[in-house]
This record gives C-alpha cells, structure tokens and sequence, in this order.
C-alpha cells in the first residue's frame, strides 16, 4: 500500500516576475515499509517535497496523500494529528544546545500531554534505538555531530511515526559516519517504519538496503529508479512501485 503519494504536484514561491517553481509536476509514490531517498542537488525541489509531506506548505497544483490522507483537504486542526504519524529530522538538528539528550526527546513528547512516566519511557527507548545512553548528563552542545544527528532521529522516532523524514541526514558528516547513519536508518525501516530520506549526498545511493531513488532537478521528476529484484529470503520486503495516475499528464522529464 502507497503510504506517500504525489500526484502532477506543482509548488511555486514568489510573486509576478519573481515566481519561481520549486517542484514541476511531480508524480511518485511509495510503499509503506520503504527506505526511499530524493536525489538531487540543492536548489531541486528536496525540502520543499518533506514540506509538503508535513502539511508545512500547500501545492499550487495537483494532490498529495500522506497516510491516506488528502493533505489539501485538511483542516488546519487536523493538521497536528497527521504530523504526529510523521517524524522529521531537519538539517541543523534544532536541538536545544543546553538540554541533555533525554531532556531534548522528552521534550517533544511533553507537548502531546504524555503522562510523565511514558515520556521517560518514550524518550529512553528511542535513545536505546538510535545506540545512545538515554541517562548521559551531557549536554547536545557537548556532543559530536554524528550524536546530535542521533539524538534528532530519536526524536522523530519518540512518538511512535509511521513514517520518518530525515533532510540531508549525512550533510556535515565524514564518510564512516555517513554510513553509520545510514544503517541505523535501514534499522529503523526493518522495524516497520517508512523512511524517506532527502539528501545530495552520492554514498547514500550506495547504501544496499535502499528500494527507491527519486532524482528531482530544477523542481522536476528526472528519474524514478527502484531496487533490483528482491530475493526469495527477503519476499516480507515491501516492494517500491511507481504511482499510476490516470488522470495526470505525467512528471516532467
């Protein structure tokens, strides 16, 4: 099942002759359980697509359903419930410098209306999940780069999301690290959850657990490419398969 789908999703910024398109008819979709990846360099059209998928921005044109919901369609009350079924991981992390890494996932748990005690025990097994001590007393400001990514992706992760969202994950990290972030995205994708990563990064495309490559330039859909057969260990994968629009005209090529 489709958890993300795009549909002729055209989105501009500016007015009169400042306008600008940031995506041009664009068409995809993926399936519930993928590790997907949008390709491309900056200026593309990535964020503006993770955007979309959070309800953060409205197309000018075309529909966007994000766990079978239709993004224009929702009321603004809604829009809360949807982001709580969608995690994200931004590119400068948005931790707070000062806080522990507990008390920075914990945070995003608070303003739910948690209990207490299931923030402590939220907070604590994402931490456990993304390798990390939920208890060290350090501060983020005190951490490496490749922590504070974690301690971001175990925010995302606290709430429980079906699907995760991760911008440029592997921006300011070295290639060991890249990798490191990598697998434990592929671990969070085995235990069920949908990951779509947005990055111009080529040792992401490397990366053996990924079914999908999005390839965006100048706003539009290059390339839709999808992982090579799957073996007959691993037929409990998901499969990555192409949006079919029959009333769209098509991406762009």
């Amino acid at each position: 099942m489709a958890i993300i789908e795009f549909c002729d999703v055209t989105m501009t910024y500016g007015r009169g002759r400042k306008r600008a398109a940031a995506l041009r008819g664009v068409s995809f979709s993926v399936q519930e359980g993928a590790f997907a990846v949008i390709m491309g360099p900056s200026g593309a059209g990535k964020s503006t697509l993770l955007k979309l998928v959070l309800a953060m921005e409205r197309p000018d044109h075309g529909t966007i359903r994000v766990a079978d919901r239709d993004i224009h369609r929702l009321r603004k009350g809604s829009i809360p419930y949807l982001r709580r079924n969608v995690g994200a991981v931004f590119q400068d992390f948005k931790l707070l410098q000062d806080a522990t890494p507990m008390e920075n996932v914990a945070l995003a748990l608070q303003v739910l209306g948690m209990p207490r005690r299931e923030v402590r025990e939220r907070a604590a097994r994402a931490l456990h999940q993304v390798e990390l001590d939920p208890f060290t007393p350090r501060p983020a400001r005190c951490l490496s780069g490749g922590e504070q990514q974690r301690v971001a992706i175990a925010r995302a992760l606290a709430g429980e999301p079906a699907i995760l969202l991760a911008d440029e994950p592997t921006g300011n990290l070295d290639p060991r690290l890249t990798r490191e972030i990598l697998d434990l995205l592929a671990g969070i994708r085995d235990r069920g959850t949908t990951v779509l990563v947005a990055t111009h990064d080529p040792l992401v495309l490397d990366h053996a657990s990924l079914t999908q490559t999005i390839h965006l330039e100048h706003g539009r859909l290059v390339t839709l490419s999808l992982s090579p057969p799957l073996d007959e260990d691993d037929e409990d994968i998901p499969a990555i398969l192409p949006a079919v629009w029959p009333e769209a005209t098509g991406a762009v090529a």
